[in-house]
């Protein structure tokens, strides 16, 4: 398989305040969802439903380590329904 690189720089967010540091980066993500959703697509090009399952098993690896329990299976059981 091919791989595209995309230069995708932070947007200036010193005028906001976050709890999350860092994480004005899921803009781009959050812009091509809602562009894939106006246009009745299911999956975005850039960032496809298995992206969305590794971000969630990471999230929950990290929440696990920290103090959660993995919700991972949830997203895949719901992935399979679909």
């Amino acid at each position: 398989t091919s791989e595209e690189l995309l230069n995708s720089p932070l947007p200036d967010d010193s005028h906001e305040t976050w709890n999350y540091p860092g994480s004005i980066g899921f803009t781009y993500q959050i812009n091509e969802v809602g562009e894939a959703l106006r246009n009745g697509e299911r999956e975005c090009r850039h960032f496809t439903w298995n992206d969305s399952l590794q971000v969630a098993s990471i999230l929950d690896e990290v929440l696990g380590q920290v103090h959660a329990e993995p919700r991972v299976a949830e997203f895949e059981e719901a992935a399979s329904v679909n």
